[in-house]
């Protein structure tokens, strides 16, 4: 067992590693993606937008809705939009 014995177990297992949270964010997608075609089919896309954010915001996975420094009160403050892509009107502003 040279010294490459060694390098080859962390290779394995950083690929292990890898392939697994590749599955978690395919899984993740599939979702969001499916939760979005569904509210799509009824009709309404600014919706369909604002529910596939939600559910990456809510994720773990995504760095969506970080990034928000305390303010004086110690209170987070963020705020969003969703742009129409062909008027480029904002449709909703969200504040929290």
């Amino acid at each position: 067992m040279g010294s490459g014995h060694s390098w080859r177990r962390r290779r394995k297992r950083w690929t292990e590693n890898a392939y697994r949270k590749q599955q978690e964010y395919i899984s993740k997608m599939t979702e969001v993606l499916r939760a979005g075609a569904a509210v799509l089919s009824s009709g309404a896309p600014s919706r369909c937008r604002g529910k596939c954010i939600r559910l990456m915001e809510d994720s773990p996975l995504f760095n969506a809705g970080k990034g928000a420094v305390l303010r004086k009160k110690g209170k987070n403050e963020m705020d969003a939009s969703i742009m129409d892509g062909q008027s480029f009107e904002k449709r909703v502003q969200l504040q929290a």
